[in-house]
């Protein structure tokens, strides 16, 4: 059953152990390293551009909540699309089978003392066979007559409320200088805007990938963010959460970032706070616009094109 492979690993596979060690493994490069085995934190002091002292902070069970909540909409799209190509006696088995094998997992969660600071991953298991059963309701109950399934009627919240969002932003550029045979000025906009928000220390040159400061690794990251490329580590925004919205809804109004539509889901799953603690929709959407707007609109001029 490859649509839950990420369940699999992570219950029976002892993905989860080498997770936390890798996660929570002492570093002596670090400022103040501590850690809480215990609760399943860690933190350390970085200090910003302007050398005052910050506090990072690692939750993983919040990192845990993260990670099955994206992985969850996966396995949900691939055994859908796997149910969207079976016949209807085929793809009940296989439906069948995997409420069975989620069943299992989630036994194996429950009696592992492992697993207790973690109750987002039994959860996520819950939601994905509940979401199962209320999407395919007739052909777990009906009849093998028809040959093959039909598009399901979802009901369920997943369906109505969260739509299937990338989780990176696209600058728009990149398609049209391609459709122009430029290969060379969508790179050279996109080096431009990255380095001027850098610059501007309005995101941390630390790398929450490698863990130091590190302005290259910063700038790879922020250009994948605009790139559309999938990315497992987010930015550190620096600036004020008013400033990062204005720059999300100006890039959004002047048509240079795709999507438009769900864009605070996407801006929060590629930017933390300057403690590395994550925002929520509702904190940057209706935070406070900056009064000076001037070295932001600066920056977002350097992916401006026009399609005349």
């Amino acid at each position: 059953m490859s649509a839950l492979d990420f369940y699999i690993s992570l219950i029976r596979l002892g993905r989860l152990q080498r997770w936390e060690e890798d996660r929570l493994q002492l570093n002596p490069k670090l400022v103040d390293y501590e850690v809480n085995f215990k609760d399943k934190r860690a933190s350390y002091t970085h200090f910003n551009h302007n050398s005052q002292p910050i506090t990072i902070s690692f939750d993983l069970a919040m990192e845990m909540k993260e990670m099955v909540d994206k992985e969850q909409i996966t396995v949900l799209h691939l055994i859908n699309q796997k149910l969207h190509n079976s016949s209807r006696i085929e793809g009940r088995e296989f439906l069948l089978d995997a409420l069975h094998q989620i069943d299992q997992l989630k036994q194996g969660a429950a009696v592992s003392k492992e697993f207790s600071p973690y109750p987002s991953i039994i959860e996520s298991l819950n939601f994905i066979q509940q979401e199962l059963r209320t999407s395919y309701s007739r052909l777990l109950e009906g009849s093998s007559s028809e040959t093959t399934i039909q598009e399901p009627k979802i009901t369920s919240t997943l369906k109505r409320k969260a739509p299937l969002l990338p989780q990176t932003f696209t600058y728009t550029g990149i398609k049209y200088f391609k459709s122009k045979g430029d290969k060379d000025t969508a790179n050279y906009k996109l080096d431009s805007f990255v380095r001027g928000l850098l610059n501007a220390g309005l995101v941390s040159n630390f790398s929450l990938k490698l863990k130091k400061e590190s302005p290259r690794s910063v700038i790879s990251e922020l250009k994948n963010i605009f790139k559309g490329v999938e990315s497992s580590h987010s930015v550190i925004w620096t600036g004020k959460d008013g400033q990062l919205r204005f720059l999300i809804r100006q890039l959004c109004e002047q048509g240079l970032i795709e999507p438009r539509v769900g864009h605070w889901k996407v801006a929060i799953s590629c930017f933390k706070g300057e403690n590395g603690n994550a925002f929520s929709e509702i904190k940057i959407s209706k935070a406070q616009l900056p009064m000076e707007t001037k070295k932001l609109n600066d920056i977002i001029q350097q992916l401006s094109f026009s399609t005349r």
